[in-house]
């Protein structure tokens, strides 16, 4: 096959409420899976654990991370992935070492954890937090617990192959909403304005995705796709992809 060969696509409703095929190609997951490898580093004796339904794009991860360095994969009983104590019981039966939470459930298995049970999550070594806003309330609510494991809060849109950029949680900087962090490898962030120029530091402008991870596009949807993904200004022949979210260098 050729690295621009599709993978999959994926539906999302997006902020419209009307589904959109997300076209994925191999080179955008290889640069994504390669890329949490090399900031989450796991080795052959490690284990994923495969909790969030395929229909979600974090699924990606858990379904094929492992396969970059051999480790082993466990695959939680449909359903049990609402289940704090059901995930619990899984991180401790099989030694996980990396979990996925959008943090609307992460609040729920936070609220479940005590002096006890949250000691588990010691064998953890990676808990990452990407497809919703994270508040301050429930990070410091975790990190009252004082586990070694390391925390990531993850930003990206499925038209960017699940995660464009990371932010660790273990920074003690105060910041008065959880950043979004720097790009993940072969990824670039441009913050523009409605000239696409680019923003100074601490002014905001429109959120802009570019390099190795966007999608090809959306199925049978031209008009849509030559709206979202625009020639990039600054580097020439390749595309950036419009989120619509508002930002800010910090």
């Amino acid at each position: 096959g050729k690295p621009n060969n599709l993978a999959y696509i994926l539906y999302t409703s997006g902020s419209t409420g009307r589904p959109k095929g997300v076209m994925i190609e191999h080179c955008s997951i290889v640069n994504f899976l390669f890329s949490m490898s090399h900031l989450y580093p796991m080795d052959e004796s490690d284990t994923y654990l495969l909790k969030t339904p395929y229909i979600f794009d974090v699924s990606v991860l858990e379904l094929f991370g492992w396969t970059i360095v051999g480790s082993k994969l466990v695959i939680m009983d449909n359903g049990e992935h609402r289940n704090p104590r059901a995930i619990l019981r899984t991180i401790d039966k099989y030694d996980v070492k990396l979990l996925n939470f959008v943090p609307s459930m992460f609040r729920a298995f936070v609220n479940t954890l005590n002096n006890e049970n949250c000691q588990v999550l010691n064998k953890v070594k990676y808990i990452l937090l990407a497809g919703e806003a994270l508040t301050h309330e429930v990070v410091n609510k975790f990190k009252k617990h004082r586990l070694s494991t390391q925390i990531e809060n993850m930003y990206g849109p499925t038209e960017a192959t699940v995660i464009a950029s990371t932010f660790s949680l273990q920074e003690s900087k105060n910041y008065n909403t959880i950043p979004i962090g720097k790009p993940i490898p072969n990824v670039r962030l441009y913050i523009l304005n409605q000239k696409q120029r680019l923003q100074p530091i601490g002014a905001v402008g429109e959120l802009y995705i570019a390099g190795e991870g966007l999608a090809r596009g959306y199925v049978n949807q031209m008009r849509l796709t030559e709206e979202k993904f625009l020639p990039d200004p600054f580097v020439k022949g390749e595309k950036m992809y419009r989120t619509g979210d508002l930002s800010r260098w910090l």
